[in-house]
């Protein structure tokens, strides 16, 4: 019985395996890294272009005109007769205006609140 032993197959070391695939990793990220820093982004596709913002600020303000109108007591005309003449537009009485407007008074006074709720107590 002439049995030969076959040869065992070449061991593999493990540093050229983790080597090598470090070396892999390294040159995929890089390879990845300048395609975006080159602005050719994978994941955004072709068609993504951001669309152009158009902001119009616009500052409102509003303006309040008070207008203050005195109103002037007319003129006392003397005459002879107690009637108008012909033709003539009686004045419509005057009135002067008050220093100050004042409020109305009130009709009644506030309703009082509602009392107190009883406390309740339980008994076992």
């Amino acid at each position: 019985m002439t049995d030969r032993r076959r040869p065992a197959p070449p061991r593999v070391r493990p540093p050229l395996v983790y080597g090598s695939a470090i070396a892999a990793f390294v040159i995929a990220g890089g390879g990845l890294s300048a395609q975006l820093a080159s602005g050719n982004d994978p994941s955004l596709g072709a068609g993504a272009v951001p669309a152009p913002v158009n902001t119009v600020r616009r500052v409102e303000t509003k303006v309040i005109v008070t207008t203050v109108v005195r109103h002037r007591a007319p003129k006392a005309v003397s005459t002879a007769s107690s009637a108008p003449p012909r033709g003539a537009v009686a004045a419509a009485p005057s009135v002067q205006p008050s220093a100050a407007p004042q409020a109305p008074a009130r009709a009644t006074p506030p309703a009082s609140p509602a009392p107190a709720p009883q406390p309740t107590t339980r008994s076992s």
